[in-house]
């Protein structure tokens, strides 16, 4: 793996990374746990770049965007 870095959004942590996929080729990941949980779901870019600079903004977009549907949309897990 390659650039990492991590956001957090209300229970969720997100770890966000470049790997090489191909020759040449860079596709980005997104790790996604909830705090106190050991249980990581893994997402893949569905795109290759040529670079590793442009995985890792397609992989902080996803980041956001899986973040925002988790915590912001609701779909974030409440306990009772």
């Amino acid at each position: 793996m390659m650039s990492e870095m991590e956001y957090r959004k209300g229970n969720y942590i997100a770890r966000v990374a470049v790997i090489e996929w191909d020759k040449q080729l860079y596709r980005g990941l997104v790790l996604l746990r909830q705090l106190g949980e050991e249980q990581i779901e893994q997402f893949c870019v569905p795109v290759e770049s040529d670079n590793a600079g442009d995985a890792l903004d397609e992989a902080r977009a996803l980041a956001h965007k899986i973040l925002d549907e988790k915590v912001i949309y609701g779909q974030q897990q409440r306990t009772e």
